[in-house]
């Protein structure tokens, strides 16, 4: 392996070694393009072989005519170092060229000598041209020397001038140089190709030669030719600007950057035009403006015009933890689907989990840290919770969509005093006030309480442009009260899961549910008080098992015989794939519940209550068995188990019915509806 003076054995380069390193199924070829300074060559190679698995990549040097000890590094077959040697000075581009002709990889990364590679920099690189055949190229996060951020992302304006985007940005992982993102240009320095469009679009032009702007002007001409780029911030890349060329744009090779941004410019004018010129002030809405086409997801057309889209919640969308959280988390995703841009503050603080899950889609996550134990402290929230005035004008936001009602409390006095222009979109998730009134005539709540809460929620309600209601029963009840306001439905989306085994492999009972909400709570208290009485606990196959997320234990307060509780787990999959019969007893609640739509795509049928399967227009012994009464539970269980032909029919159609009603097909169709309609 490399030492730290890299001693190298000379090999021909027609000449293979006999390695355990099949180059045939190599990941990527690696070239670097080098003018002197051996040292610094040395370095970075040591640095690759150390942060890099040797099976996967090729490197290929290409020395540029160099003069010092660079001359002495041949190819070694320890690490598969080929190197091309250019008869005279040729310049930073015609060296790639000349690198990538013999790469053996489908993607080449042209890594500058001053470049150094962080732990597992590469993976996520690759992982970017898995998710999109039409990606072209991906630019990781560079740092500068001092850990400082260097690049995350090139931007360009209308006079043809580069920004780094977030250069000297001293928080790495700060929201928006963390967040996936459609540069305009990927820098040079680390620069990751698909060979399919770096020769499709001729490889760096020559005529930048011998440096500068060859990464800007190959950023444009794949987007040209119809392929995508990519800012990936999770990989890491350190570099010494200005190691090999110097910074002194006066002299040397440095002084042709202002040489060939005149070309550039010339090159491309038409490109440039409707660009704006370089302003500080509106460089983060530039880099986050709505381009559409973002990789990796899926797009469709839209019925209106893109939009800079602001989503103030309380905490990110949680797409594991309840039905809300993953509704609005499709919500996003298919905002993006669109085209949109999307931000999202999270009030009460951001997981880094979600916040990974948003940002690979390119929506960056504002707020504070809740695993920081000076989170509960107001004044680490007020510093570090940015302020709503500053970013919806920095962003360029057009439109707000806030869920629930409490955060419209909160901002929307705020929204309208900074930002009058914006389009305020509440979404309601579902209609609190009628589940409070649903839970104090069955359980006989404060009628005061509900009275007071339903009078501010009405007020947030009327303040907005437009609402959201997850079911038509809770926007058929909001138009009752607000006859003028222009009310969407955006129900719950899911796609179909592996339907796993069959009647055979299955056993028990399922209920799967966010015991931090009370209907859910209620419903296991119900059934371990009457619904489980008439059941037969000797038979395993009439033991209930209780899933979810339950900080609270109310789940775990309710195991016993008859009852298994787990809390909340990563994977629902093996739940759902062994139990025979899925649960919602649900017996008050407002809005559409997602334990109906998730138990129904993975092919479990379900028995559920009326109020569990409100909106969803689900017919009895169709798709769903619909149970009311305790009676009711204990006997269409013993109607699953006894018909086999019956289970397998509700199977089949409860899946059928998710994919027609409930698929991101739907969702999408409805959310552009909404964008579309509080601009009308």
């Amino acid at each position: 392996m490399l030492s730290t003076d890299i001693a190298y054995q000379s090999v021909a380069l027609d000449v293979e070694p006999t390695l355990l390193w099949d180059p045939i199924h190599i990941d990527v070829s690696i070239v670097i393009p080098c003018f002197n300074n051996a040292m610094m060559t040395r370095q970075c190679l040591k640095n690759l072989n150390e942060n890099t698995d040797p099976k996967v990549y090729e490197i290929i040097l290409v020395d540029d005519a160099s003069t010092d000890a660079t001359k002495t590094i041949e190819s070694s077959p320890d690490s598969w170092i080929r190197v091309v040697r250019n008869s005279e000075n040729l310049g930073f581009g015609i060296s790639c060229n000349n690198g990538a002709q013999i790469a053996r990889a489908e993607i080449i990364i042209f890594l500058n000598n001053d470049a150094f590679v962080m732990p597992h920099w590469l993976e996520p690189l690759l992982q970017c041209f898995a998710e999109d055949s039409l990606l072209g190229a991906v630019q990781p996060k560079l740092l500068s020397r001092d850990g400082v951020i260097g690049d995350a992302g090139g931007l360009m304006f209308a006079d043809g001038r580069a920004w780094n985007y977030g250069k000297g940005q001293n928080v790495i992982d700060a929201p928006l140089v963390n967040t996936r993102r459609v540069p305009d240009y990927v820098s040079g320095a680390c620069l990751a190709v698909r060979k399919e469009a770096f020769l499709s679009v001729g490889g760096f032009d020559p005529i930048y030669a011998p440096a500068y702007f060859e990464d800007k002007d190959l950023s444009f001409a794949l987007q040209e030719k119809g392929w995508k780029l990519l800012y990936e911030p999770s990989s890491l890349v350190v570099h010494i600007e200005g190691a090999t060329a110097g910074t002194d744009i006066g002299q040397g090779v440095k002084k042709y950057q202002a040489l060939n941004e005149v070309k550039f410019r010339e090159k491309w004018s038409e490109q440039l035009k409707g660009r704006p010129h370089l302003d500080p002030a509106i460089v983060d809405r530039w880099a986050f403006r709505s381009v559409g086409q973002f990789p990796g997801l899926v797009h469709y057309p839209r019925t209106g015009s893109l939009r800079n889209i602001l989503v103030i919640t309380e905490s990110p969308p949680g797409f594991d933890k309840s039905a809300g959280g993953k509704r609005m988390f499709e919500m996003l995703k298919r905002l993006r689907d669109l085209g949109h841009s999307v931000g999202l503050i999270a009030v009460m603080g951001i997981e880094r989990k979600y916040v990974s899950h948003l940002s690979s889609f390119g929506i960056p996550s504002f707020g504070g840290d809740p695993n920081n134990p000076q989170f509960n402290n107001p004044g680490y929230l007020a510093s570090h919770r940015p302020s709503l005035q500053k970013l919806l004008v920095s962003g360029g936001y057009d439109t707000v969509i806030i869920s629930p009602w409490t955060m419209g409390e909160w901002v929307i006095s705020d929204i309208r005093g900074s930002a009058p222009y914006v389009k305020v979109i509440l979404d309601t998730c579902d209609v609190h006030f009628l589940r409070l009134e649903r839970e104090l005539a069955l359980l006989g709540t404060s009628a005061d309480e509900v009275a007071f809460l339903k009078d501010r929620e009405l007020e947030v309600y009327r303040q907005s442009d437009a609402l959201v209601c997850a079911s038509e029963p809770d926007a058929e009840i909001l138009s009752t009260y607000l006859p003028d306001a222009k009310i969407f439905t955006v129900p719950i989306c899911h796609e179909l899961e592996d339907s796993g085994p069959g009647f055979e492999s299955r056993h028990g009972l399922l209920f799967v549910g966010n015991f931090l909400h009370p209907p859910n709570a209620d419903a296991l208290r119900w059934w371990r008080k009457a619904i489980m009485d008439r059941l037969n606990v000797n038979d395993p196959d009439n033991w209930l098992t209780v899933v979810g997320n339950d900080p609270a234990g109310i789940s775990r307060a309710a195991s016993g015989r008859g009852v298994k509780a787990f809390g909340a787990v990563e994977k629902l999959d093996l739940f759902y794939h062994g139990a025979q019969i899925a649960v919602a007893p649900l017996r008050y609640g407002a809005g559409m519940k997602g334990k109906v739509a998730e138990a129904l795509s993975f092919g479990t049928p379900l028995i559920a209550s009326p109020i569990a399967v409100e909106g969803m227009n689900l017919t009895n012994r169709d798709n769903v068995l619909i149970a009311e009464s305790a009676d009711d539970f204990a006997n269409a269980i013993k109607d699953l188990r006894n018909d086999i032909s019956l289970w397998r029919h509700v199977r089949m159609e409860g899946r059928n019915h998710i994919e027609r009603y409930f698929g991101p097909g739907e969702m999408r169709y409805r959310v552009d509806k909404l964008i579309e309609g509080v601009w009308k």
